[in-house]
């Protein structure tokens, strides 16, 4: 099984809060995004890297109020924070 990284809506505001005060590359412009980002919802790390030796630049699909689909964008965090955030195990095959 492999796993992923998620966060909810508060954590992201609060990681992009922090990515924009440390003065990091990537993080979202919250007064377009936050308003169409669903309050209550998940959102999913699909990818990480080290970047720079002293961060990880993630690739996160955004859950939107009112969609099915992700929307994606990149966020930069610590190695702390993207270490605190929960693992959920993926399945190795879905049945249809």
């Amino acid at each position: 099984m492999s796993t992923v990284k998620t966060l909810d809506t508060d954590t992201l505001a609060r990681l992009n809060r922090k990515a924009i005060r440390l003065k990091l590359n990537r993080a979202f412009d919250w007064k377009r995004l936050g308003p169409a980002i669903d309050p209550d919802g998940t959102h999913v790390i699909a990818w990480s890297m080290i970047h720079n030796d002293d961060h990880l630049r993630t690739y996160i699909l955004l859950k939107m109020k009112g969609q099915d689909e992700p929307v994606n964008g990149f966020l930069d965090m610590t190695f702390e924070d993207y270490g605190k955030l929960p693992d959920h195990e993926l399945p190795d095959k879905v049945e249809a």
